[in-house]
């Protein structure tokens, strides 16, 4: 089991049950001396084999582009298809939105019989 250490003080407790008072310049200086022993902030995968490296999230390569028959300033179907549900959702939004907003109004109407 790993020891505790507070990064405070240095106790064997978390930081959150330090009962000193905060030092915030020791906190820092401790987390920066963590993240360097344990390789904090070092992404994993950059250190391995970059197979995928040659592509780009969110573009397509000439030759997916080719295999889907598009042409070079047409975007996908599933653009299009993202863009009619997510218009779609709105619509349903707005229409609880106002439907609701008639029955407050039509309640009132009756309550104060206008």
């Amino acid at each position: 089991m790993p020891r505790l250490s507070c990064f405070n003080c240095n106790g064997n407790h978390n930081l959150r049950d330090c009962p000193l008072p905060r030092n915030q310049s020791n906190i820092n200086k401790k987390r920066k001396e963590f993240a360097s022993k344990h390789n904090m902030g070092v992404r994993y995968h950059l250190s391995e084999d970059q197979r995928f490296s040659h592509m780009v999230p969110g573009q397509l390569s000439q030759k997916l582009r080719k295999a889907l028959g598009l042409k070079d300033n047409q975007l996908p179907r599933h653009i299009y298809r993202y863009d009619i549900i997510m218009q779609s959702i709105g619509k349903m939004f707005l229409y609880n939105y106002l439907s609701r907003c008639i029955y407050i109004y039509t309640f009132l109407l009756s309550v104060i019989n206008f």
